[in-house]
């Protein structure tokens, strides 16, 4: 009874709280004092290359960064989706930041938006899109003509343009097209990294992965129960795309091995889609 109920209830505090239910490596953590209060008017992200990013929060992408690559170059790897199992556990952050990490360090990488519902990550780089993933999935738009180059770095961004209606989502990501398209950009970036909606609550997720090399795994500190994120877990295995590992995000410096945390459901559960 008391091993169900840890399996249920208690919440990812470490990567010690998850060894016991799977293989999967804990492969970097990034510290919960990165986070400060923005306006509802700001919606940029915190990024290493702006002066909020706290010298902990930069030091801890780096890390990520040097893991991640070494694990991706000694397979020849190149797409990596990254995904969490519910919303609010800082995917989007993590992507984001990873991203452009990759680009400090002189690599040609494409930043893709995979969240076709809610769009938002070239919002939170300041850029006002036209077009974007969802226009090239169409076809209605070039790749070239899509991205946004960020600064004076060597990261493009496709973001996207606008929510897509959620009927047609498994219509454009379950096309063969994807696959082609992803493999095209393959011939032209050092690596993609793509931003999609959790994948414990949407299918988007698992069709990504399928087209990718690699899953990297957010799990934010005390907030969803083992039993959810090792069900994450599975479900991206169950794609056959290597899981890489995952990153315990937002992570506290006195904490114990388990929590009662939040259980978060947000825009993609049950509220706005009603799932």
């Amino acid at each position: 009874v008391l091993i169900i109920f840890s399996y249920t209830r208690r919440t990812v505090m470490s990567g010690e709280s998850l060894k016991r239910y799977t293989n999967v490596e804990c492969i970097g953590t990034v510290p919960q004092n990165y986070m400060k209060r923005r306006s509802s008017k700001n919606k940029q992200l915190m990024l290493i290359d702006r002066r909020t990013a706290t010298p902990s929060f930069t030091e801890a992408v780096n890390t990520l960064y040097i893991r991640s690559a070494r694990r991706l170059k000694k397979e020849g790897q190149k797409v990596l989706v990254i995904t969490s199992a519910a919303e609010g556990e800082g995917k989007s952050t993590i992507s984001a930041n990873l991203a452009l990490n990759y680009a400090m360090k002189g690599h040609k990488v494409l930043l893709i938006d995979g969240d076709l519902r809610h769009p938002s990550v070239g919002e939170k780089f300041g850029m006002q899109n036209t077009s974007g993933f969802d226009s090239v999935l169409r076809e209605e738009t070039e790749l070239e003509e899509a991205v946004c180059t960020y600064k004076d770095t060597s990261l493009d961004i496709l973001a996207g343009s606008r929510p897509v209606n959620q009927n047609r989502i498994a219509a454009l990501l379950g096309n063969q097209s994807v696959k082609e398209k992803l493999d095209a950009w393959r011939e032209m970036y050092d690596y993609i990294i793509i931003d999609t909606p959790p994948c414990g609550i949407l299918q988007d997720a698992s069709f990504l992965a399928a087209y990718s090399d690699a899953v990297l795994m957010v799990i934010r500190q005390d907030y969803q129960p083992v039993s959810r994120v090792v069900a994450g877990l599975e479900l991206m295995a169950d794609t056959g795309t290597r899981i890489l590992g995952y990153v315990i995000n937002n992570e506290a410096m006195t904490i114990g091995s388990y929590g009662y945390g939040r259980y978060g459901y947000g825009n993609y559960g049950y509220g706005k889609y009603g799932y």
